[in-house]
């Protein structure tokens, strides 16, 4: 099992028809018939016009089959491509490793937070406790590896 962290940051101002296209066109297109959802976030306050949504994959095999069937979608590509790509800014992808299971929080609602560790391999034993300790205080996070960047 593989995750996908998609962010999108937006021209200023933009984030309101980017919502908009995707509640109508993106997510009835898509749906999960493309990879699982499991959520959409904006932020309040910090780094605004920005977009949040994770993905996840039987594996990075998986992810290029259902990308390539995305992509040969006439709806996706007709109606939600070129409409999306003037409101962008830039778009990041961040594929994470689970180190540990996916504890979906018992309400609907809250506040949510993202965190991403940067380590150096020789600092593992020092972050692996921090990250320790960090969940002890925050029970439904997910702590997760990030390949690449």
């Amino acid at each position: 099992m593989i995750f996908e962290l998609r962010t999108y940051t937006f021209h200023q101002g933009k984030l309101p028809a980017y919502l908009e296209l995707q509640a109508n066109v993106g997510r009835p297109v898509r749906g999960n018939d493309y990879g699982t959802c499991h959520g959409y976030w904006t932020a309040e306050f910090g780094q605004l016009n920005q977009v949040w949504h994770l993905w996840s994959y039987a594996s990075l095999d998986e992810r290029t089959r259902m990308r390539d069937a995305l992509s040969r979608n006439k709806r996706w590509t007709t109606e939600y491509v070129p409409n999306v790509r003037p409101l962008l800014i830039r778009q990041d992808i961040r594929f994470l490793n689970p180190v540990k299971d996916v504890t979906p929080p018992k309400t609907a609602g809250g506040v949510y937070e993202l965190r991403i560790y940067r380590t150096n391999p020789a600092w593992q034993r020092v972050g692996r406790n921090r990250s320790a300790t960090s969940c002890r205080y925050a029970r439904n996070t997910r702590r997760t590896s990030a390949s690449g960047r």
